[in-house]
Parts: structure tokens; sequence; C-alpha cells
């Protein structure tokens, strides 16, 4: 099931940011604080996939005044990659940055593989040629 992030999915985003974020960089920036701001202020811009009652995956996402949206923080565990549910949760971002007038979206992403395709079959391009910023011009 996919949905719009809940304050009680909290504890469940952070321990998957934990798990999957393993650049320096990552580790550094995620804690608590900036899942619980994410929740608590753009919520209608990030999602969760919840499986068996736990959840699998999230993206949480931001949109600025001026019509430009932001895909910040996502990760899907192992054992629910490979389904396409990142592609979903993408599909659910775009549809809701879209219906907040966002003209372009961005997206800073690992060029190893993981998060490029998804991205890359939503429609993003490689601007810069670096596999590492995406856009998606509206």
């Amino acid at each position: 099931m996919y949905r719009e992030v809940e304050a009680s999915d909290e504890d469940a985003i952070f321990k998957l940011g934990e798990e999957e974020f393993t650049w320096v960089f990552e580790r550094l920036q995620w804690n608590r604080e900036l899942v619980r701001s994410f929740i608590e202020t753009f919520s209608r811009f990030s999602f969760v996939y919840v499986e068996d009652g736990a959840v699998k995956a999230f993206s949480l996402s931001m949109a600025a005044e001026g019509g430009f949206g932001y895909i910040c923080w996502g990760a899907v565990l192992k054992d629910a990659r490979r389904k396409g549910v990142s592609q979903v949760l993408l599909e659910y971002t775009i549809k809701a940055m879209r219906a907040a007038g966002c003209k372009s979206i961005g997206s800073h992403v690992r060029a190893d593989g993981r998060a490029d395709v998804a991205v890359s079959k939503a429609g993003f391009n490689d601007l810069n040629q670096t596999k590492k910023e995406m856009f998606l011009i509206l």
C-alpha cells in the first residue's frame, strides 16, 4: 500500500534510512529531526510503501514557492527492491507536485545504478551529464 507519510512513520523511516544511507555525507545529515521536519511540513509530497504493516520504502520531498519541487531522501528495503516500488513512489510525488503547481522537479541521486534507473524511467534528465543531478521539467 502506498500513502502519504504520517507521524507514526517517523521511527520506521529513520531506521530504514540508517540501514540504507552509507555515504558519509548522507550519514552526517540523516537524523530524526530531519525526518520529523519532512513529516510535519511536507507530508503531502512525501510517501511510504507499506507491506504487511511495515514501512518498506519512503520518499521525502518538498516543494518551494516559485514552482520548484525537490526529491530529497528515499530508500527501499532490499526485500522490496526490483518490484517497481521506487517508480510508484516517484509517480505519487510527481503527481502531488504537479497539483501544487510545480514546473520542475530536481533530485540528487547516487550514481550507483539504484536510484538513477527509477528517475530516468520517470522522465528525469541528467542535465549535467553526471548521473547525480536529475531534473524533470513539467
